[in-house]
C-alpha cells in the first residue's frame, strides 16, 4: 500500500482504485491470493495502456495524426493522470485537475490533428509534414515524461512476485501477463 500512497498523485487511475480497496478491506481478507487477484489485473491494465501509448509514439506520422481521434487519446491520458471517468468532456476533466499540463501540452496536441484536417492541403511539402509531426511529438514527449513518473506496474510487479513466491527481494522482475 505504501508504494501506491508514496507514488505521485498523477498515476494510472486503477492504482487509486487498488489503493481504496486496500484501505477499506479488512486486514484478515488481505491474503496473498486476494492481493495477487487484486494486483495482477491492475498491472495488466497499466501495461496495456502504456503499450498503446508507446505504439502510438513509434508509429507517429502525418497520416497517423490525420487519422487520430483525439478523444481516444485524451481518454487514455486522463486515465494515466489518475482521473476518474465522468460525464464531462475528458479535456475539461484534465483541464480542471491539471490546468498547466492541459494548457502547455494537451490542448496543443488536440489542435494539431484539427489543423491537419482543416489545412491538410497546405501541408503539401515533406518539410511541412515533418515539422507538424515534430511539433506534435515535442508536446507528446513532454507530457509522457510527466505521466511516466506515476508508472507503477514495475514496482507493483515486484510485490506480485514476492506474493507469488516467484522471486526474492532484489531479483529482476519477470511478469507473466498471460
Amino acid at each position: 500500500m505504501s508504494t501506491i500512497s508514496n507514488a505521485p498523485d498523477m498515476r494510472y487511475v486503477v492504482w487509486n482504485q487498488v489503493f481504496e480497496t486496500l484501505r477499506t478491506a479488512p486486514p484478515a481478507a488481505q491474503t496473498a491470493p486476494w492481493l495477487v487477484d487484486l494486483l495482477r489485473p491492475a498491472i495488466q491494465q497499466e501495461e496495456a495502456i502504456w503499450a498503446y501509448m508507446e505504439d502510438f509514439e513509434e508509429s507517429m506520422s502525418i497520416d497517423s495524426l490525420r487519422r487520430l481521434a483525439p478523444e481516444q487519446l485524451v481518454f487514455r491520458i486522463r486515465d494515466l493522470m489518475g482521473l476518474e471517468a465522468t460525464s464531462e468532456d475528458p479535456v475539461d476533466t484534465v483541464s480542471a485537475a491539471y490546468p498547466d499540463l492541459a494548457e502547455a501540452y494537451l490542448e496543443r496536441m488536440i489542435a494539431i490533428p484539427q489543423h491537419i484536417a482543416d489545412y491538410g492541403d497546405e501541408l503539401n511539402t515533406d518539410n511541412m509534414k515533418r515539422l507538424t509531426v515534430a511539433i506534435f511529438k515535442g508536446f507528446w514527449e513532454k507530457l509522457m515524461s510527466e505521466l511516466r513518473k506515476g508508472k507503477l506496474a514495475y514496482a507493483m510487479g515486484e510485490h506480485l512476485g514476492l506474493l507469488e513466491g516467484t522471486r526474492r527481494p532484489g531479483e529482476p522482475v519477470v511478469i507473466d501477463l498471460t
